[in-house]
This record gives structure tokens, C-alpha cells and sequence, in this order.
């Protein structure tokens, strides 16, 4: 099964925060940082939703999207930008190009996960990432009590 988010942003960080942000919030999800990648992308996972970042190297975000939303394989797959830029006229662009919805950033992290429901709805059963395997952690103190010895600890 393929992701039901594609989260195609080029900054690592702002990529792995949503990215973190609807896999808690139970969704499956894939990123793409580089803009030539994201249609063989979307053929591959089939998302229901599409997260695009505006400003990318190489093709930019409003021409991804006008892509997207004229190619009738893409047909049925909700495409949102996200992104700083936020003018008037971005976002006018951007509807007229098709996104269905204009997210802002820096975007409400607590509001987030709620704004990608209300385009998509609910996670589907089985789209998230499995849980984190638990993982033993160990802690060793040792030193001596007289005075001048330092105590030391270890976490393994």
C-alpha cells in the first residue's frame, strides 16, 4: 500500500516535522525533497492527499501543482500547498491552479493533523508506520562515596 500523504518539500527539517506530525496523528506517509521525483512519486503511492511546499529548486511548487491537477491519472488526488509565502496573489494562484486548500507557514502544530482531516478525513486503518520496537535501556552509576571521587554513570 502506498502512502496516503506525500509531503514534497525540499527544507529537511519542515519536511520531517509534518512528516512526524501526520504519522502521529496516524497516517501513512512519504517525502519527497526533490521536485524531478514527484510525479514517478505520485504513481507509485497514490496518496489521497498532496502537501506542497511553493519554493523548490528546480520545478516549483505551482507548476507541480498545475501538473498534477491537469493529468487525469491524478484525478481524485487532493492537492494542498503549504508554504511561508503567503501573498494574496500566491494563494489566488494557487486555487486558480486547483490546490484545495492554502496552508500557511509556519503552520499551528496542534491545529495541523486537524486541517489535513478536514481534506481527507481520518487515517485509513494500517496507513501509519508501525509503533517504534521497545528498546532496553540500561543505567550504571558507580564512583565511591569518599570525598574527591566523582561519581559516574552510564546509559546503554
Amino acid at each position: 500500500m502506498g502512502a496516503e500523504i506525500l509531503i514534497v518539500d525540499d527544507d529537511p527539517m519542515v519536511g520531517e516535522l509534518t512528516k512526524d506530525l501526520l504519522v502521529d496523528a496516524g497516517y501513512g506517509v512519504a517525502l519527497v525533497q526533490d521536485s524531478a521525483l514527484v510525479l514517478d512519486a505520485l504513481r507509485e503511492h497514490r496518496p489521497r492527499l498532496v502537501l506542497l511546499d511553493i519554493l523548490m529548486p528546480g520545478t516549483d511548487g505551482l507548476t507541480l501543482l498545475h501538473a498534477i491537477k491537469q493529468d487525469p491519472g491524478f484525478s481524485g488526488i487532493k492537492v494542498a500547498v503549504v508554504s511561508a509565502k503567503s501573498f494574496k496573489a500566491e494563494i489566488d494562484r494557487a486555487k486558480n491552479y486547483g490546490a484545495d486548500d492554502f496552508i500557511r507557514k509556519p503552520y499551528d502544530v496542534e491545529a495541523f493533523p486537524g486541517k489535513v482531516s478536514a481534506l481527507i478525513g481520518p487515517p485509513v486503518a494500517g496507513g501509519a508506520a508501525p509503533a517504534p520496537a521497545k528498546v532496553e535501556v540500561r543505567a550504571r552509576v558507580w564512583g565511591s562515596p569518599a570525598a574527591g571521587s566523582t561519581p559516574c554513570m552510564s546509559v546503554e
